[in-house]
């Protein structure tokens, strides 16, 4: 089945007959007439050798993964890049929370009790995209949930972890976390392509780092905006 979509605003074309993926791709889909900025298949034999290398024992899972892999490397074509974490929405601001999985947890708790409710628009992958108006924050189809197809004006990233208060980070943190929880895990070319988009979040001091307790900080930087 060929499924049409915008994922990170980018035209995508899918060839896939996997029931998830195509439940999961409802909220992306749009029916551009124009040639695809991007187009995704995954042949049998790729599914075949995933489920082996990584010991997978559903084929729908590994197409997934496949699918994810092959169009986060295609991101960087697009001024975008795709890190591990949690995507939120608290009000009028978005955030990509980046860390460990407790950490994140945390953050994202301690967020919801003190702002009175968060959106999570995806809850693996944070997609971040440069527009000409700015930096947005979209989710993906590619989890057994699938994230926001809407994206959301990206206030910040935000490193949680043990610093004092809620402020920019340096350089050297800010590209370490960055290749440390960037997708695909690849060195060469692609990674290099995410760190040179990287150094431009860096400069708009969009990087941040915030105590995992620290939600209230948090809260209210982002309220400053």
């Amino acid at each position: 089945m060929i499924i049409k979509v915008k994922l990170a605003n980018i035209n995508t074309r899918i060839d896939t007959a996997d029931k998830q993926l195509i439940k999961n791709t409802e909220d992306f889909r749009y029916d551009f007439r124009c040639e695809p900025d991007v187009s995704l298949k995954v042949t049998d034999q790729e599914i075949k050798e995933y489920c082996r290398n990584y010991r997978f024992t559903g084929s729908g899972e590994a197409e997934n993964a496949l699918f994810a892999g092959k169009f986060f490397e295609q991101l960087p074509d697009h001024k975008a890049f795709a890190l591990k974490g949690t995507a939120v929405a608290v009000r009028d601001s978005a955030l990509l929370i980046v860390g460990e999985d407790d950490d994140r947890r945390k953050c994202l708790e301690n967020l919801v009790f003190i702002s009175g409710g968060v959106e999570v628009l995806d809850d693996t992958y944070g997609i971040v995209k440069s527009e000409k108006d700015g930096w947005y924050l979209y989710g993906t189809p590619w989890r057994r949930k699938a994230g926001s197809a809407a994206g959301k004006r990206l206030s910040c990233v935000v490193l949680p972890g043990e610093s004092a208060s809620v402020a920019p980070v340096g350089r050297q943190e800010a590209l370490f976390a960055v290749t440390v929880y960037a997708t695909p895990q690849k060195h060469g070319e692609t990674l290099g392509r995410i760190v040179a988009l990287s150094e431009k979040l860096f400069r708009d001091n969009m990087i941040i780092s915030a105590p995992t307790g620290g939600a209230s900080e948090l809260f209210k930087y982002l309220k400053k905006g």
